[in-house]
């Protein structure tokens, strides 16, 4: 009899679980904390990615279809399959690192880096693990890091 008990109770947990995600479009298992929120219209499932060389080229602006569980680093890859972007990076997930991008390296802690936002809010994780939404807007820009400066 101590199972029926147990039974129940899980198949309760369950059904709110899937009633908690049901009808909603959004995964309740998904982190979706990062960013702003930016109102999208539900036809345009799309994200931007912008790099910005500063005085070395002009910005670049891919736009890259957007699905649920996209992060940073998915979206880029996507579009160096795609043969529209060219970038290095070392690791995976947490410890995804960018190196350079269209050929242009980071310097190292005296001089410019690529360094992204996500919705204009530096970015205070790596790009393999920052999961975006529809609508979002990624920019890499070349520069010094400036701890605290947002």
């Amino acid at each position: 009899m101590k199972h029926n008990g147990l039974v129940c109770f899980l198949l309760l947990l369950s059904y709110a679980k899937l009633a908690a995600g049901c009808d909603s479009g959004v995964d309740p298992d998904i982190d979706r904390s990062f960013g702003s929120v930016i109102q999208v219209d539900p036809q345009e499932k799309k994200v931007t990615i912008e790099i910005d060389f500063g005085e070395l080229a002009e910005k670049k602006t891919l736009t890259i279809p957007w699905k649920v569980g996209l992060n940073v680093l998915d979206a880029m890859n996507q579009a160096k399959q795609e043969k529209r972007l060219k970038f290095k990076y070392r690791g995976k997930g947490v410890s995804a690192f960018l190196t350079q991008i269209e050929g242009v390296k980071n310097q190292g802690a005296k001089g410019d880096n690529w360094i992204f936002r996500v919705n204009s809010k530096l970015a205070n994780r790596s790009f393999g693990v920052i999961l975006l939404k529809a609508g979002d807007q990624v920019n890499w820009s070349l520069g010094k890091y400036k701890p605290g400066k947002k």
